[in-house]
């Protein structure tokens, strides 16, 4: 088990070879906050739902214990301060819990169709596995009656509403909120956990002394989310021959939502990249109240790239949440061909993610393709952001860049520098972008680039942006099929976590790390695994070139990992590093058809510890 020094630039050759058998290599991030904290959220994690046509979908969460110490963790849906599930966790450790650990059997499912046009005609929803025995019908505080406002049906998998009694109903363009209750219907949502060293030794946080000094102190965790359709995961996170689809995101810290709370300007979060009909994807956006008041307004704005800030917006979407509320604005349906950035305002502390899910080919054929991104909070925005994974025609991987700027005001100007895994350049860049608006890079175009393998990029601006990274590859008869991966753009630090680390054994979920040296100095890192109770596995080490990457592969790097491990990992750097995680589990390596049928990977962030 011993360390190893692993030179990057002998060991590169090894490195790319080992990658190229494989269908996806590591990637995702999210732009800061990246960091971990006492109390971390996950705007959604679903129990059940169908999500633009697909589903139903089941998420998992894991949690990663960053003290010198053992620690309680307690999960809680998202408005309730009784925790549902909970465990005592050691130094090192991990743990992960399911979305029926937190909320239950699955059991209601709540919709949010757009009203269409003209009045008194109805709209259709698909449910997936939801088969509805009743429904109700709101918008915001309006609650709409049967048979008064509308009759409802059910038929082959779809809810009709129909406004015909010519009642009240919502307006043409506007979304509403459809609630149904039966057998395979959702009831996912917001969770928030926090975690303590337990002071007074009863497996709870929060106790008091008598003259109300803390007793339990506060202590430091990670977490992501990992969620597949149409079955659940297992205990571990682990995906089945069952499985179709995967993806998931990081977890936010308590320290970005609360700080943006704080500003009497209210709350600015943006999702650089949302789609409707664009070549078969739709955008799912997730906002979930995490505040102790009820009636918190939110807006969400949409843009169409190029435009923004002055331009006619075509979508602006208002809804009114409770504590612990969630609204889930499906945009499939919305437009066709549309493409651009979406921009959320709120008078309270809110979660932010979203997905961008493919169903279906254009002309039909089934794809089932899913990514994932979290929200960029406008206070936590940078100037120079890194992206540490980008394809260039690698292995059928192609990369694209995703660039809003943040700023009300000013123009942007955008350059991206990329550098291949030596480090050495490999081509640029450059955009200006109006205030609020994106633009898009897709790789491939850019003729000075000279690569046909993976690199990192380095993306610099004069006003604040937000940077979506999406890679996809097409596989199959007629390209029907792939793997999909997208994630924000971020900073980095000298102590990095990964809460959820994998070797395929009888599942064949398996992960991988690109760690990206950014800085103009050479740098060495350590990597060290632990398994969930944490318990050292392996260790190894990278000496990193100027603006190069490693890139870490259990089967190569690893050997020692047994199959079916599951753990976590910790990352000590001389100097500033940045590094993503991908979780990837294939139908038929090493395993035959004990993996997803279709898209099988998710993309995570490395917290930054310092």
């Amino acid at each position: 088990m011993g360390k190893r020094l692993v030179s990057l630039l002998l060991a590169l050759a090894l490195a790319v070879s080992a990658f190229a058998g494989l269908t996806v290599a590591p990637a995702g991030a999210q732009t800061g906050p990246e960091w971990p904290d006492t109390s971390i959220f996950f705007p959604f994690v679903p129990n059940g739902e169908e999500l633009a046509g697909t589903g139903p979908w089941f998420g998992t969460i894991t949690v990663q214990n960053l003290e010198n110490g053992q620690v309680i963790i307690e999960v809680f849906p998202a408005g309730s301060n009784t925790r549902t599930a909970w465990a005592r966790v050691n130094e090192n450790g991990s743990r992960t819990f399911t979305a029926r650990d937190i909320f239950g059997t699955a059991g209601a499912t709540t919709f949010s169709p757009v009203r269409g046009a003209p009045a008194d005609t109805a709209d259709t929803i698909r449910t997936g596995a939801c088969s509805p025995v009743s429904i109700s019908v709101r918008q915001g505080n309006t609650a709409f009656s049967s048979p008064a406002d509308y009759t409802w049906s059910f038929s082959g998998g779809v809810l009709t509403i129909n406004w015909a009694p010519g009642g009240n109903e919502p307006a043409a363009g506007s979304t509403y909120q459809v609630t149904a209750s039966g057998p395979g219907c959702g009831a996912g949502g917001g969770v928030w956990v926090r975690a303590c060293v337990d002071g007074n030794n009863n497996n709870a946080c929060g106790d008091v002394d008598q003259q109300q000094r803390p007793l339990d102190e506060d202590a430091l965790i990670a977490g992501l989310m990992k969620s597949a359709a149409p079955v659940a995961l297992s205990s571990d996170a682990r995906t089945s021959g069952r499985t179709e689809m995967v993806t998931g995101y990081s977890a936010l810290p308590f320290e970005a939502i609360d700080a943006l709370a704080a500003l009497d300007e209210g709350v600015q979060w943006a999702l650089p990249i949302v789609q409707s009909g664009w070549s078969g994807w739709n955008s799912v956006i997730y906002i979930t109240n995490f505040d102790d008041v009820n009636n918190c307004a939110v807006d969400v704005t949409l843009y169409q790239s190029p435009f923004g800030l002055g331009d006619p917006a075509p979508g602006i979407f208002s809804e009114t949440l409770n504590r612990g509320e969630t609204w889930i604005l499906d945009l499939t349906g919305w437009r066709q061909n549309w493409a651009g950035s979406a921009f959320i305002d709120a008078d309270c502390q809110i979660g932010v993610s979203s997905d961008r899910i493919k169903a279906e080919q254009p002309w039909g054929d089934p794809v089932n393709m899913a990514i994932s991104n979290v929200g960029q909070p406008f206070e936590e925005a940078a100037e120079e952001v890194y992206a540490p994974l980008v394809f260039d025609r690698y292995n059928g991987w192609n990369t694209g860049f995703a660039v809003v700027n943040l700023s009300a005001e000013y123009d942007a100007n955008v350059t991206i520098q990329f550098f291949n895994l030596a480090g050495a350049p490999a081509g640029s860049a450059t955009m200006r972008l109006r205030p609020r608006a994106v633009e898009w890079v897709y790789r491939p175009s850019l003729s000075n680039l000279g690569l046909r393998a993976h690199a990192q990029a380095i993306i610099t601006a004069d006003e604040p942006i937000a940077v979506a990274v999406d890679s996809v590859k097409y596989v199959g008869d007629d390209q029907d099929t792939g793997h999909a991966l997208s994630y924000n753009a971020q900073d980095g630090g000298t102590d990095l976590a990964l809460p959820l680390f994998q070797n395929a054994g009888s599942s064949n979920d398996l992960s991988g790390v690109a760690i990206f040296n950014p800085e103009e100095t050479i740098t060495d890192v350590t990597v060290e695994v632990y398994n969930r109770v944490g318990n050292l596995y392996a260790d190894i080490q990278f000496s990193i070139s100027p603006r190069g990457a490693a890139i870490l592969y259990p089967t190569i790097d690893l050997p020692e990992l047994p199959g079916g491990f599951t753990g976590n990992i910790v990352i000590d750097a001389y100097d500033t590093v940045v590094a993503v995680s991908n979780n990837v589990a294939y139908r038929d390596a090493p395993n035959a058809a004990a993996g997803p049928s279709y898209d099988g990977a998710a993309a995570f962030n490395l917290a930054v510890l310092d």
